[in-house]
C-alpha cells in the first residue's frame, strides 16, 4: 500500500470518522432515532450524556457536521475508495447516519440540500465497497432503510435491492 494511501485511510479514520463523529455525536443535537439502531455500526445511547447543556450541544453538533462534511469530502479527491480498507465502511455510515439526522433536524434550504447531496455521495461510495465486499452491500442496505424511514420516502442515486 503507498505511503499516500496509509495517510489518507488513517486521516479518515481517525480523525473523521471515529474520532470526531463517534466522539461528538452522542453530546450533540443530533439525536438518534430508533431506527439507526439497525446498523451494527451505530454506538449505544449514553443516557447520562441526555443531560448536558445545550452550549454542550451546540458545539459538539458543529463538530459533528464539519467531520462529516471533511470525511465524505475526501471521497471526492482523485482515485478509487476501493484502494482503501473496508474498515472505512463503518465510518462512512457513521457519517450518513450524522448527515440524515442532520436532515432531519437540524439543516434547511440549502444546507438541506447540500446534506442530501452528501448522503447520496456516501451511498455511491458504500456501493463501490459492496462490489468488493459483503459488508459494504450489508450496510449500504442499512443505511438506505435508515434514511428511507428518517427521510420519508424514497432517497435519490439509491440502490434497487
Amino acid at each position: 500500500m503507498r505511503t499516500y494511501t496509509r495517510l489518507t485511510l488513517l486521516f479518515i479514520l481517525i480523525h473523521c470518522c471515529r474520532l470526531r463523529v463517534y466522539l461528538h455525536r452522542p453530546r450533540s443535537q443530533l439525536s438518534y432515532c430508533a431506527i439507526e439502531y439497525v446498523s451494527k455500526c451505530t454506538p449505544p445511547e449514553n443516557e447520562a450524556l441526555l443531560e448536558e447543556q445545550q452550549r454542550i450541544r451546540d458545539f459538539h453538533t458543529t463538530k459533528v457536521l464539519e467531520a462529516a462534511r471533511e470525511g465524505l469530502g475526501l471521497f471526492t479527491l482523485p482515485g478509487s475508495c476501493i484502494a482503501h480498507s473496508p474498515m472505512l465502511i463503518c465510518g462512512v455510515s457513521l457519517i450518513l447516519l450524522a448527515e440524515i439526522s442532520a436532515c432531519r433536524s437540524q439543516v434547511h434550504g440549502d444546507r438541506y440540500a447540500a446534506a442530501r447531496e452528501r448522503v447520496r455521495l456516501g451511498l455511491g461510495v458504500l456501493k463501490v465497497y459492496g462490489k468488493v465486499w459483503k459488508v459494504g452491500n450489508r450496510t449500504l442496505t442499512e443505511i438506505q432503510a435508515i434514511a428511507r424511514e428518517m427521510l420519508g420516502g424514497s432517497i435519490p442515486g439509491e440502490v434497487a435491492n
